[in-house]
């Protein structure tokens, strides 16, 4: 049964708990009834108990009987750009007249570019400056909702291939960070995050045959392991044929001078790095890894297993692929693994694949 009371002033009691909440009620029109938490004066609090910004400023305004509060302000003090729970809201109404607020002096995001495949999701992460900011809320903004949607917790679905720019904007201050985002249709093969970043991987990928070339001891010379040609030719050919063919296997075919190469037979050289990963891209766009041979005093072979998911295959680099590493049989990207070794890929040196290009 409906029953008309006066509206009572908000104080520290309405913060005790949400039925206490129930009684801020607006003067008036106003009303209190068993079946919503709290009425305005042109609006009814929803039956959850929330409220939005426009009408915890009509709560407020009527409580204290003077208008001097701003929707700014009360931001400020904690209130989200949509409406919140009632029993939160106060709270904001409370720092509010308190003037206990410290305001966002900025904005950022975890990272300022995302690629991803269909379906795939990241959450932005937005944070504000200072971290002890008193209102912590974001809206969020898609450049293109038929690319990349955004949720109101700052979560981003990819939806179509293309580009996107997902803006995360404070709702204290209105201060912004953005991220591009880059949607790539869905690959056939396995993928895989490494280091945050989503990768493609050749189609028979697995962890299983990532062989360390130090675990065979018929590769050792003068106290040295050369085992790194035909170590990544047996990561590359169990990959191709998704079975084990360990690099001790006599279809490897290695010699003194190391691989043969009788699997990965056909030869690509004496082209810049620039072509040899165009070919590899080709290469595993159709599921195969490759092998590629790298220089800095001696030479280390290396198989490339995986490219970036959403590379750009007209402007690719070395960053845009990762890598089984013989030594240690460990996944690395391979632009990193060049700065960090010192390595490069001369133009005469080789590219070996399964299939021909």
């Amino acid at each position: 049964m409906k029953k008309y009371i006066k509206f009572i002033l908000i104080s520290a009691a309405c913060a005790v708990s949400l039925v206490c909440a129930a009684a801020v009620i607006a003067a008036d029109s106003g009303y209190a009834s068993s079946s919503a938490i709290a009425k305005t004066v042109c609006y009814d609090v929803d039956h959850d108990g929330y409220v939005s910004t426009g009408d915890a400023i009509k709560i407020m305004n009527h409580s204290i009987g003077k208008k001097l509060i701003s929707a700014d302000k009360l931001n400020a003090a904690g209130m989200s750009a949509d409406e919140m729970n009632l029993k939160t809201a106060i709270k904001a109404m409370r720092i509010s007249i308190s003037g206990k607020i410290v305001r966002v002096s900025g904005a950022s995001v975890a990272t300022k570019s995302k690629s991803l495949e269909l379906g795939e999701c990241f959450n932005l992460n937005a944070a504000v400056k200072p971290s002890n900011a008193t209102n912590k809320y974001f809206s969020y903004q898609t450049s293109d909702k038929s690319v990349a949607s955004v949720d109101s917790n700052g979560k981003v679905t990819a939806l179509k291939a293309g580009n996107a720019c997902i803006t995360a904007k404070s709702v204290d201050g209105g201060f912004s960070a953005k991220c591009n985002v880059t949607v790539s249709e869905r690959g056939t093969g396995n993928t895989l995050s490494f280091a945050n970043v989503s990768y493609k991987l050749c189609d028979n990928y697995s962890d299983k045959y990532l062989y360390d070339q130090r675990d065979y001891k018929q590769f050792v010379q003068d106290g040295e392991n050369v085992g790194c040609s035909s170590t990544s030719e047996a990561i590359g050919a169990s990959m191709y044929y998704g079975k084990r063919i360990a690099p001790d296997d006599p279809m490897i075919g290695w010699t003194e001078y190391g691989a043969s190469f009788p699997l990965a037979k056909y030869r690509y050289a004496d082209c810049s790095l620039k072509a040899k990963l165009k070919i590899v891209y080709n290469q595993l766009q159709k599921g195969n890894p490759s092998i590629i041979n790298t220089e800095n005093g001696s030479q280390h072979w290396v198989t490339v297993i995986g490219v970036r998911s959403g590379a750009n295959k007209n402007n690719l680099s070395a960053s845009d692929f990762l890598i089984a590493n013989p030594w240690g049989g460990a996944l690395d990207n391979f632009g990193d693994y060049l700065n960090r070794t010192g390595r490069y890929v001369p133009n005469e040196y080789s590219l070996r694949t399964y299939e021909q290009e």
